[in-house]
């Protein structure tokens, strides 16, 4: 089975057990899926943005706002690593901007000569 998410809200004791009785019954591949923005804030500026309701304004000038952003995804993603590790899911890491048959190829594929 292959399992494509963000896991956020994987550390809620829930979803850890849920996933834990479906990985006694059946193989699993874990695929996170994460956008360039989840990882990074753009460069220093003004950004509006928009939930589709309310409209606000992003800025980004600030070094220290984006070394914590960065900080944030980086312990997210060690938290995701060491819970499907504790539970014996492999984790394989995609992003919207790479083609998902690649990534699936380069762990799955057969070895061509």
């Amino acid at each position: 089975m292959f399992l494509i998410s963000d896991f956020q809200g994987i550390e809620d004791d829930m979803a850890c057990d849920h996933l834990f009785q479906l990985a006694q019954h059946t193989q699993i591949s874990a695929i996170t899926c994460a956008d360039s923005l989840e990882m990074n804030l753009p460069r220093g500026g003004r950004y509006a943005v928009t939930d589709g309701e309310l409209r606000s304004e992003l800025n980004t000038a600030h070094q220290g706002l984006r070394e914590a952003y960065r900080e944030s995804y980086r312990q997210r993603q060690e938290a995701l690593d060491t819970i499907m590790q504790r539970l014996g899911i492999p984790l394989l890491r995609a992003t919207t901007d790479e083609s998902p048959f690649n990534l699936l190829q380069t762990y799955f594929g057969e070895a061509r000569p």
